[in-house]
């Protein structure tokens, strides 16, 4: 193995390595966002007079990001009356982690192609992919093309709506008013209203 070789095979596992790295810390904080919507049901529950949580641990077990959030959605709705500005920023949030999740399940659930090439390539940064889905009887292909940025700005989301659904649940436990506690940003997203903002 010559010299060429020795770079290209080290650029490869490089490249490789940040691949994996980055999908890896999307899946974590992927989970976290989920734990925090986790949380914020079962402050909701125990403000409703639920004082066994293991009666809710027991009712959540094994809910994933869908279930979780449609149970949220109905608890908010059956127990907090929302203001048109509160309701506005609370679809925000629901929204973005309905788009996240799907997200979450088509690349994570996909069949990576990670260090893939040949003879002649010397670029790995790029991680390709597909996922089946099947509805009504036809197969349906998605293709997938990576860099590690792409994974990092859904980790960047996630991360994000954490706190924010963190922050959600701190409005309800208070309680706060959701609209005094975030605001929109120049791209339509809520996000957390700060100190200095108020000023």
């Amino acid at each position: 193995m010559g010299l060429l070789d020795t770079i290209r095979d080290v650029t490869r596992d490089s490249q490789m390595k940040e691949l994996h790295r980055a999908i890896g810390e999307f899946a974590v904080a992927f989970e976290q966002m989920n734990g925090e919507i986790w949380a914020c049901i079962m402050w909701q529950l125990q403000a409703a007079g639920l004082k066994d949580q293991s009666i809710a641990q027991i009712l959540l077990a094994k809910q994933t990001a869908d279930p979780l959030r449609e149970l949220l959605k109905s608890l908010i709705g059956h127990m907090r009356p929302a203001n048109p500005a509160e309701e506005k920023i609370i679809k925000n949030l629901f929204a973005r982690h309905l788009t996240i999740t799907k997200e979450r399940n088509d690349y994570l659930h996909g069949i990576w192609h990670i260090g893939w090439g040949n003879e002649q390539t010397t670029d790995w940064s790029v991680a390709t992919g597909y996922k089946l889905d099947r509805k009504k009887e036809v197969t349906n292909v998605t293709v997938f093309s990576f860099k590690v940025d792409d994974f990092e700005t859904l980790t960047i989301e996630a991360n994000a709506l954490n706190q924010l659904f963190r922050r959600l649940s701190g409005c309800f436990t208070g309680p706060f008013a959701v609209e005094k506690n975030f605001k929109f940003d120049e791209n339509g997203k809520a996000v957390e209203l700060k100190a200095s903002d108020k000023d």
